[in-house]
């Protein structure tokens, strides 16, 4: 089961990735990524949850919730074969001290910084809102960044993918 899903991930993400198809659900799965911009994986992942769940019936339960398992591990081999390492952090930082935590981002790790302004709703206080791009590797620095301009600070972190930019890939690079 586990290696189904790692081989079918494998192969269908090798085929995306050179602009080929499988036909079926990956020609479903193409569709909602231009109408809809989902991923194709999980656009697949969409489709073929469909069709595993209509053979409940056929199938049982037993097989039913271990395909489910092998789709899932496909789906994230996949992604990682069609993305590739490329992946960053969007870190979200509201802080009583937004100007210090800038600075020391802008100098201790050599990355822009953007401020947004912003209100907390209850309060109505105006507040600055950092927003960083980082790799994986650089968020223990920026937590301890954090942690010594404002212990209280407020942060969270997302997955990104495909982050163009100065410090990052040129938009031509696609």
């Amino acid at each position: 089961m586990i290696f189904g899903g790692v081989f079918a991930g494998v192969g269908i993400g090798l085929i995306i990735r050179v602009g080929g198809t499988t036909a079926g659900t990956t020609i479903l799965a193409s569709i909602t990524k231009k109408y809809l911009g989902w991923s194709i994986s999980y656009g697949l992942l969409f489709f073929d949850l469909i069709v595993v769940l209509s053979s409940y019936f056929i199938i049982g339960a037993e097989k039913l919730m271990l395909t489910i398992v092998m789709l899932y591990i496909g789906t994230k081999v996949m992604e990682f074969i069609i993305e590739g390492f490329n992946t960053k952090k969007a870190i979200t930082i509201i802080s009583k001290n937004p100007d210090e935590i800038a600075k020391q981002v802008n100098l201790k790790m050599h990355r822009g910084v953007t401020v947004y302004s912003g209100h907390g709703y209850y309060t109505k206080e105006q507040k600055d809102i950092l927003y960083i791009i980082l790799s994986s590797p650089e968020i223990v620095r920026l937590k301890k960044i954090v942690e010594a301009a404002d212990p209280h600070a407020f942060v969270a972190i997302h997955d990104v993918r495909n982050v163009f930019g100065e410090g990052f890939m040129e938009i031509g690079n696609s």
